[in-house]
């Protein structure tokens, strides 16, 4: 269980419904189908969920004749559909190897039979593949901890496809080649046949001791002055690391009279990460081109003249949050400006904005061993990649 948690989380959760556990062979006449109709509501009375069934693409391709079951060598998929949030997304399960996320494998001796994997649903085979599926029970009435000790790892479309890692491992290049391959591994269709969002895999890093609220209860809102408003504020993982390692003001920092930075640095005793499942709806993107307008808030044109800074970056700031009425989410991806103050080229981490609570889906935590982070001299940055997970 979460350290630090707190009893509101517990409350929020009894009063949830949560994901159905799958069916055995032994209940065949179960609806396997998906109910998100009351979990949508309990989440928020005025939500109408997207579906009340959904349905993964991949049984378009799968072939469920036992007899195309040979001895031999096998990757194993495991998948899982999460309904909790404000839409169902796709979870997998993969092997952990060296620092990167696999199938995982097994030989077959016996033809015409169906192996027994854990306590997971088989639901055929990939042709030409020679890939076993299952769908398992991802039980998820609370946040994970992640470990560096753990053998497994859940990881998201997003994570597979777009961030090709969760956390610091790597997702193996055959795992995305897979998914590439077969785009029904992708997608969820809703009753009406149209495709259900697939939601974006966001961070936010803290003093490990903050973890607990963010994991628990969700990303509060940003401050009125945030430069994109006062809303959902989330990043990318190396974004995210980097908050969770050293302090926000580059100094060391105390919580009443406790300090909480190492000795005289800005490094935190220990660090942690949160990892959420964004939907993100209508986007708007932040380039930074010539010809997009310089933000006209009082705030940012204050900040503006004392500091070359937010000078430098007026066309990547809406501090007014104009956005949010015609937007559900805005975005600023990887972009180098240059920064007038340093004189050099500056590379700005990627940095996600939702406009409404519920679009977010804390599923994920780790703590950070922050005990050999050293100090770039050159630089004059903290080498936060020496952090690693616990």
């Amino acid at each position: 269980m979460l350290s630090g948690l707190s009893k509101t989380r517990f409350e929020i959760v009894n009063k949830l419904s949560r994901s159905k556990k799958n069916i055995t062979e032994s209940d065949p006449d179960v609806d396997f189908t998906i109910s998100l109709s009351d979990n949508i509501r309990l989440i928020d009375p005025g939500i109408e969920p997207i579906c009340t069934t959904c349905k993964y693409m991949i049984d378009d391709i799968l072939d469920i004749r036992k007899s195309k079951i040979i001895s031999g060598e096998y990757s194993i998929l495991m998948y899982s559909v999460c309904s909790i949030a404000l839409k169902p997304f796709l979870l997998f399960k993969l092997t952990k190897h060296n620092d990167k996320c696999l199938l995982p494998t097994l030989t077959l001796d016996k033809t015409g039979e169906i192996p027994v994997v854990d306590d997971m649903i088989y639901q055929g085979m990939i042709p030409d593949e020679n890939i076993l599926v299952y769908e398992f029970n991802y039980t998820d009435s609370d946040v994970k901890k992640i470990s560096s000790s753990d053998d497994d790892i859940i990881v998201s479309v997003d994570d597979i496809i777009n961030q090709k890692h969760a956390f610091n491992y790597k997702i193996d290049e055959d795992v995305i080649s897979l998914f590439l391959k077969y785009e029904q591994l992708i997608y969820l269709q809703d009753d009406m046949g149209e495709l259900v969002e697939t939601p974006m895999t966001a961070y936010r890093g803290e003093y490990y001791k903050m973890v607990g609220v963010l994991a628990g209860l969700g990303t509060p809102r940003s401050g009125p002055y945030s430069s994109l408003g006062p809303y959902f504020k989330f990043a990318d993982h190396a974004r995210a690391l980097r908050f969770g390692v050293v302090s926000l003001n580059g100094k060391p920092q105390y919580v009443g009279d406790e300090k909480i930075t190492r000795e005289e640095t800005p490094v935190f005793t220990k660090g942690g990460l949160v990892k959420y499942m964004l939907f993100l709806g209508n986007t708007k993107v932040l380039l930074n081109l010539s010809s997009d307008p310089d933000d006209d808030s009082s705030e940012s044109i204050r900040l503006a003249e004392s500091r070359l800074f937010i000078k430098d970056t007026m066309k990547l700031r809406d501090s007014a949050g104009k956005w949010a009425s015609k937007y559900d989410s805005i975005m600023q991806p990887l972009i180098t400006i240059y920064d007038s103050e340093s004189k050099r080229d500056r590379q700005l981490d990627p940095q996600v904005v939702v406009k409404e609570f519920r679009q977010q889906h804390p599923i994920q935590y780790a703590y950070l061993d922050t005990s050999k982070v050293t100090l770039d001299k050159e630089s004059g940055f903290y080498n936060i990649k020496e952090s690693y997970l616990e």
